[in-house]
Order: structure tokens, then sequence, then C-alpha cells
């Protein structure tokens, strides 16, 4: 997937429950996960990985705030960090904006995530999607962006979801009595061809 540069990795060891234990972990192995705790320096959004990689693409072509994003693969999940205290903005927003989206958790104080190493291997269970690039930025703007983007995704897999006969009116079923009546169709006779008659 993708590799983190070094402004982002030193925003991540900044995250880190124990900074001295992380720069040491990822010196011996960049490619590991490691557990940080939610809630001090970033909150995380876990969606299905369909939603979140809807999501993911929503923000990058519509230029919206960027966002680290990180994949589970296999618990097909996948998580947007956004700023830490950003649960109100965030749920407003979506509630706001659509009906509730299943399975979405928010993670901040007391929660804790598994982010993966700054250089994964590409069998790593744990891979960047958006992977941070530096500090990002602390804004009420970048969380209703990423409100925006995962109820215009949910909207978007809906509609592709939806069975083609549900996208047309259905028919009306007439009574005999109102179906028109055919025309009575000639009676063809027997006649003669010209060349019978001559």
């Amino acid at each position: 997937m993708e590799q983190v540069k070094t402004a982002g990795r030193d925003w991540l060891l900044q995250c880190a429950i124990n900074q001295a234990t992380a720069v040491q972990l990822w010196q011996d192995d960049p490619a590991a996960p490691l557990t940080m705790a939610t809630g001090r320096s970033f909150d995380a959004v876990v969606l299905s990985d369909r939603l979140g990689l809807e999501t993911v693409d929503l923000i990058s072509r519509h230029t919206l705030p960027f966002t680290p994003a990180m994949l589970d693969l296999r618990a097909r999940k996948i998580a947007l960090l956004l700023p830490p205290r950003s649960r109100r903005v965030f749920t407003v927003m979506l509630r706001n904006l659509r009906a509730p989206i299943e399975n979405v958790h928010y993670l901040s104080e007391g929660g804790y995530l598994v982010v993966p190493g700054p250089l994964p291997e590409a069998d790593s269970r744990h891979q960047w999607v958006a992977p941070p690039v530096c500090s990002p930025a602390d804004s009420k703007l970048r969380t209703a962006a990423v409100a925006l983007a995962v109820c215009q995704a949910a909207q978007n897999l809906d509609e592709r979801s939806t069975p083609h006969s549900t996208l047309y009116r259905p028919t009306r079923i007439l009574t005999r009595s109102a179906v028109p009546q055919r025309a009575a169709t000639p009676c063809v006779t027997d006649h003669e061809w010209p060349e019978a008659a001559q």
C-alpha cells in the first residue's frame, strides 16, 4: 500500500504512548504495527473497508482536507484519524446529513487503535491507505469534511446496491374492463387470384 515519509513518522512518534519504545521498535522493524491510545493526539472513526475506501476516494477526488487513513485487512476495517475531541462535531454532522449509518465506531478518550508501522510490508495485516504526511490540521473543518464524505460514500454504496427493479415505477395492473377492446379483425374470405381466373 503506502509508506510514511519522515514528517509523518515524526508525528506518529509524538502520538505514541511511549515515544522511546516506539523509536526503538521502528528502528528494529519499520513494518511493525504499534498500539496507540486515541483521544490525546487523535480520535478515530472506524468504518467497514468498503465504506472507508469510498470515503477516502471522495476526500481525495474532491480535495477535501487531508486525513490519514489505515486499513486492517483481516478485520476488513478502515480507520480515519481525526483531531482529538471531534466526536460532537462528527456525530452532529452525521445526524444532520443523513439517517444513522451502520457500523460506524468512534474512538476517543479511553480507546486504542493499532497503527501500521511507517514501512509496512505488502503482506502486513495493517496498511496505510492515506499515510500521514505531517501533523494533520486540528480543525473542525477537517472533521466536518470527513463526516460529509462518509455520508456521501454511504449514499453512493446504497445506490449501487439498489436492485434495478426498484429504480422504475411499478407497473399498473389493469382490470379486464379497463383494457381497451381490440378492433374486430376483418374476415378474410377465399378469393380468386388474378392468374387463377384466367
